[in-house]
């Protein structure tokens, strides 16, 4: 199964320069637990098979005080106002945040993308948050992956290195994936700025109406003459 995916939509220029392309779970544990007995289970491969590292972009230290969050560091502003999201309401059992280093992955065929924790590649960042994980079938709904978590003890400062795991993504298929970076064109931006419009808009309706509503605008992109593969 051939599966499309494209840095997008784009914070700056520098996406091509600094992200990193999804890597194989299997091919990690591979090399890094060779004798371990779970790599001839089965069932645990055939979970795995399809499920990709993504890893962060560049370092960034995060500080959360008095419900809000800033950066420590001296990154640009306007990029941390694009890329670093408050998510805290009032009532929250913990502080959310999100960052939108996007990945956006779609598909001719009908299959269900999971966001998962990344049980295999650990470290003190990830143990001090909840992944927010989320699923949706990519060939029905093109948007961006964003990372969203919970801040399991916001004391302690969010530090994340370039190359640190941020989450799994898994594909719901036996079949074999194959992942082909795609260069995204104005077409595809649309499409995805239209699905973020339609959550915008209507919050409160399932993946089902979701789907329902855009199936018109993806179907007309499917055909083999469209203006990006599929």
């Amino acid at each position: 199964m051939k599966i499309n995916y494209v840095f997008a939509p784009k914070v700056n220029e520098l996406e091509e320069v600094f992200f990193f392309e999804p890597e194989s779970v299997i091919d990690y544990l591979s090399t890094s637990r060779k004798k371990n007995e779970i790599l001839k289970c089965p069932a645990f491969l055939d979970y795995y098979k399809n499920t990709y590292l993504i890893k962060a972009p560049i370092d960034i230290t995060l500080n959360i005080s008095n419900s809000m969050i800033n950066c420590l560091q001296g990154l640009p502003a306007d990029y941390l106002n694009m890329i670093v999201t408050n998510r805290f309401k009032e009532g929250d059992l913990h502080f959310t945040a999100s960052l939108a280093w996007f990945y956006t992955f779609y598909s001719k065929e009908s299959v269900m993308i999971e966001v998962i924790p990344p049980t295999w590649h650990k470290n003190s960042f990830q143990n001090n948050i909840n992944l927010i994980t989320a699923t949706f079938d990519i060939s029905k709904w093109v948007r961006p992956l964003e990372f969203a978590f919970e801040v399991i003890d916001d004391t302690k400062p969010l530090v994340i290195k370039r190359g640190d795991p941020l989450y799994y993504i898994r594909f719901n298929t036996l079949d074999k994936v194959k992942l082909i970076k795609q260069e995204p064109t104005k077409e595809l931006e649309n499409l995805i700025s239209m699905c973020l419009s339609v959550k915008a808009y209507s919050p409160k309706h399932s993946m089902e109406q979701n789907y329902s509503f855009m199936k018109k605008m993806i179907d007309k992109l499917k055909p083999k003459r469209c203006p990006f593969r599929w």
